[in-house]
């Protein structure tokens, strides 16, 4: 978990809101620093703890970021001013807020769950600590797929087994790991697939009038599930 510091002067830190620590009875320096690389930025800052409150939850002593650099475009443009970090597992002297919120005994199981709402505008995305929410479930608990987390060479992804990867009818890849991962937009995989779904593109004017005629779906396979993402799930709209 880190937030700006209030002596972060990159233009990112000072267009959101930033941690003055010397307003709280809580913080706690480590004397420590910490550098974690993003696949579209960087951060830097000190190492803390802190008290920190979601909502009607509170955890006691939080390992918190003091981020005294930030740097990366998507630092400045996105409405976020930190981030909660969830990953599989952390190191123990460092753990996580949700493992932290288990331990504290603000939630029965340490588990997450998360709906966004991808109409544009909207406000009822939804993060739940601690529970699901089955009316967001097609099918309710029932239609749940659950899967298995790869502990072996996984350092914290919540890493599942993928059956294949196909577009349209054409399967691109078969028996591979994936990496389900809230923080990122993006989709990356193996060259070779990733550059036969970019050939569907090359070369064509792709635009927000026929994007749906050109473009295949693209469905994953987990758990023996098809999970498809059609070109309206793929294709960024804005102008």
């Amino acid at each position: 978990l880190w937030v700006p510091a209030s002596s972060c002067a990159t233009e990112s830190c000072l267009t959101h809101a930033q941690f003055v620590e010397s307003k709280s009875a809580t913080f706690a320096d480590l004397h420590r620093s910490f550098d974690i690389k993003y696949g579209s930025g960087r951060v830097r800052g000190i190492a803390a703890r802190e008290r920190v409150t979601l909502g009607f939850v509170e955890v006691r002593e939080q390992p918190l970021g003091l981020v005294t650099l930030e740097q990366g475009r998507v630092f400045r443009l996105a409405h976020l001013d930190g981030i909660v970090g969830l990953a599989y597992k952390y190191p123990k002297e460092d753990m996580s807020f949700l493992h932290n919120l288990k331990q504290q005994g603000q939630i029965s199981r340490a588990l997450f769950s998360v709906w966004l709402d991808k109409r544009a505008g909207t406000s009822k995305s939804r993060l739940n600590f601690g529970g699901i929410e089955p009316e967001f479930i097609e099918g309710g608990l029932h239609g749940l797929q659950w899967l298995p987390v790869q502990v072996e060479n996984n350092p914290c992804f919540w890493m599942v087994p993928m059956q294949s990867l196909s577009l349209g009818s054409e399967t691109l890849v078969t028996n591979q790991r994936a990496i389900l991962d809230t923080g990122t937009s993006l989709i990356t995989g193996p060259p070779a697939a990733v550059k036969r779904i970019l050939s569907e593109v090359n070369g064509r004017t792709v635009t927000c009038d026929n994007f749906r005629e050109i473009l295949p779906s693209l469905t994953v396979n987990l758990g023996g599930r098809d999970f498809t993402l059609t070109p309206e799930d793929l294709v960024l709209q804005s102008t």
